[in-house]
């Protein structure tokens, strides 16, 4: 299993046993915990969704205790990090235009999610290597606005295998019945009917108002993922700017659990969220999933699901 005791990690992705750039220390061998972000609100909900989904806690490509991912080791008074590990930044785009004619606008409110998670990025210290987009509009804008405010001149690579699922047909159903004039009990309502569809679609039902099916969703998911785990440099970082069902895909995945467990992480996931994944030598891990530390404080008025 997985031993910390603390968040044993610097903002340049090595894992170190004592002192360094990390914020604290993880026992020596040890891996790095599921999540890690305190800050975060859904710090706990990996666990959650392990235990609804009737999964174990899993990791793709797990190791044994004392055979982690290109740790650091004592070595006299400073650690001595052998090599570090490339990490790869999932960052759901900003708030769309829920209930408005085209839904594939950032909202005012988006824009502005996108530039704090970008000046996020920039005061964690984290230097962007590569980015890559969805070819939707609202990845691509929050790629472009988020980019800039991290103050890189890096340009994200579009990558249409990072596009969310289509929900359209399912909202225009909801619709049909007439939408609540509030905007939070109408996202609520469609957020209730859509997690019907994605219950039948993830278990591999058609006909759901979903598209494409869950087949060829996840496939060109891990693709996705595949390749740009594979790409990595040593100690690079790569931000992909995409979707709330597509990060939660990669969760269920990586953790080794049923297609079924990417309602639940995407029931929780916020509009610009950071997930982050590590990639050494023996594979890929998830180690934290949705931090929005960025939506606390002075932007907690940013924080919004849809």
């Amino acid at each position: 299993m997985w031993r910390s005791s603390g968040r044993g990690e610097g903002v340049d992705g090595r894992w170190c046993s004592a002192g360094g750039r990390a914020s604290g220390r993880t026992e020596r061998g040890a891996e790095p915990p599921v999540v890690h972000h305190a800050a975060d609100r859904q710090v706990s909900v990996v666990h959650r969704v392990i235990v609804a989904a009737g999964g174990r806690d899993r990791q793709r490509g797990r190791r044994e205790p004392g055979h982690g991912p290109d740790v650091c080791q004592d070595r006299g008074r400073a650690p001595v990090c052998e090599q570090p590990v490339s990490v790869i930044l999932l960052v759901r785009h900003g708030q769309a235009s829920f209930g408005e004619a085209d839904y594939d606008v950032l909202s005012p409110t988006g824009f502005r999610q996108a530039e704090v998670v970008g000046a996020s990025l920039a005061a964690r210290g984290v230097h962007v290597d590569r980015a890559v987009s969805g070819g939707l509009a609202r990845q691509r804008d929050t790629a472009r606005a988020a980019l800039a405010a991290a103050g890189s001149d890096v340009v994200a690579r579009v990558d249409p295998r990072w596009d969310e699922y289509d929900h359209t047909p399912v909202y225009d159903d909801y619709a049909a019945g007439g939408v609540p004039v509030e905007r939070a009990e109408a996202a609520r309502g469609f957020q209730d009917r859509l997690e019907v569809a994605l219950h039948a679609w993830a278990g591999g039902a058609t006909g759901t108002g979903l598209r494409p099916e869950w087949a060829e969703f996840s496939s060109a998911v891990t693709a996705a993922t595949d390749a740009v785990a594979d790409g990595l440099g040593s100690g690079e970082t790569v931000v992909v700017f995409t979707s709330g069902g597509v990060i939660s895909a990669v969760c269920a995945r990586l953790l080794a659990l049923p297609p079924d467990a990417t309602v639940a992480f995407n029931r929780v996931v916020v509009n610009a969220g950071i997930t982050k994944i590590v990639h050494g030598r023996r594979g890929s891990t998830l180690v934290s999933f949705n931090d929005h530390a960025h939506f606390e404080g002075a932007h907690a008025d940013l924080l919004t699901y849809r």
